[in-house]
């Protein structure tokens, strides 16, 4: 063993070579890749001037918002599984939810389920008659009422695969170092948080999952997936953390879908059978439904043809089914690919040095490129843009009459 040395202060000599500055860190998110990806000056307005859409009543992010809820309760249920089956390594020390001008809370408030149902009950209990009416409106039934149906239909469509679940790790924040720029001492670290890590013991493998709600969900191809960064990202992102929990590499990449609309209510014709123009329902709504039988009047005036529908077998069968239920709860298993992971990764590079570039020319300019397309119109953004277009980047400009506001310091 050899001892260890205080080299203390170094002397002061004659021509010391002056130490190399410290490269200028700049940290990427997946969000802010595609984001730029889209239009550098869309990001522009979001990133650097920190410019949102102006909020009112007709605007509620309720989508957002309901997914931040829904994010919460699958943390909670994953973290409760994990600590029965002791394989839990992290809780995160809050999470994100809009019951505070912070946006946050700490992991004690929602560990549970009925926690994390309880706060939104109490949040919900505090909002205006207007805004609940958006939500109603945009969801088809009050937010309490929804995640409570949603995480029973969610359990229904995945309880065997749930017994070969072992919980690693939820909402687990990382950075890496994606690369260094020598040439402009710039370095580039890309950060996350991965919303769940279990290891699937039916396959042998450890799998990074990110949760998602959506209006409707629509037919997802593992085509759609491999081209998709952010689990590939991720997965690489989170190997120095999970290499230090003894955990290993992940072996696959999953997205857990869930449609947060509620289902249509069946409905019968006058003849006693279901409705074929409304069909929107699942095999539980269906069999809530029916309960002890639903009366229909009948054709003849009399109600000589009236009677009472019962629950059809048949139909239920054919809701009870994986390609139906795939339209309410969907996940997908794509095995991790280097060669993919690497593509990935190197378009991440290429875009972080391109958002370098933006913001400098930003700073100098006063405008990023634009990448004109269709969606320009659909763009929170359009007004803004449009105006400077013809009026110039310095401009005095009237946000509010732009549905724009700046957005507040978090």
């Amino acid at each position: 063993m050899t001892d260890t040395v205080d080299m203390g202060s170094a002397p002061e000599t004659v021509g010391t070579l002056p130490t190399p500055e410290s490269p200028t860190t700049v940290y990427v998110s997946y969000s802010g890749l595609v984001q730029h990806r889209t239009c550098p000056q869309k990001w522009a307005f979001k990133r650097v001037d920190r410019l949102e859409s102006l909020v009112s009543e007709d605007d509620v992010p309720v989508e957002r918002e309901f997914g931040s809820w829904w994010h919460a309760l699958r943390a909670a249920d994953s973290a409760v599984r994990g600590l029965a089956k002791g394989s839990l390594k992290y809780v995160p020390p809050e999470v994100s939810l809009p019951v505070n001008a912070e946006g946050k809370v700490s992991w004690a408030r929602v560990d549970t389920p009925d926690k994390v149902i309880a706060l939104l009950a109490e949040w919900w209990s505090h909002q205006p008659l207007g805004i609940r009416a958006v939500w109603v409106e945009r969801l088809g039934e009050d937010p309490v009422t929804r995640i409570q149906t949603m995480n029973l239909r969610w359990g229904y469509v995945h309880q065997m695969d749930l017994q070969f679940e072992e919980p690693i790790a939820v909402e687990v924040h990382w950075e890496r170092e994606l690369w260094v720029d020598q040439s402009t001492n710039t370095r580039y670290v890309l950060v996350g948080i991965t919303d769940e890590v279990v290891r699937d013991t039916k396959r042998g493998i450890v799998v990074a999952r990110d949760h998602k709600s959506h209006k409707k969900l629509g037919r997802i191809t593992k085509s759609d997936e491999l081209l998709d960064s952010q689990l590939q990202l991720y997965v690489w992102g989170l190997t120095p953390t999970l290499e230090q929990w003894g955990i290993g590499q992940v072996q696959a990449t999953a997205y857990d879908r869930v449609r947060m609309t509620a289902p249509s209510t069946p409905v019968l014709t006058q003849a006693g059978t279901l409705s074929k123009s409304v069909t929107d329902y699942d095999a539980i709504t269906y069999r809530a439904w029916v309960g002890d039988g639903q009366p229909f009047a009948g054709r003849k005036k009399d109600g000589s043809a009236s009677g009472i529908y019962t629950l059809d077998e048949a139909v239920l069968a054919r809701l009870d089914t994986p390609a139906v239920w795939a339209g309410w709860c969907h996940r997908t298993l794509t095995p991790v690919s280097r060669h993919a992971m690497r593509a990935h990764l190197m378009s991440a590079a290429v875009t972080a040095a391109d958002i370098s570039r933006t913001r400098a020319q930003y700073a100098r300019d006063g405008f990023a490129s634009r990448l004109f397309a269709p969606h320009c119109t659909w763009c929170d953004y359009s007004g803004l843009c449009q105006a400077q277009l013809t009026g110039g980047p310095g401009g005095d400009y009237d946000l509010a009459s732009l549905r724009l506001q700046k957005r507040a310091e978090s």
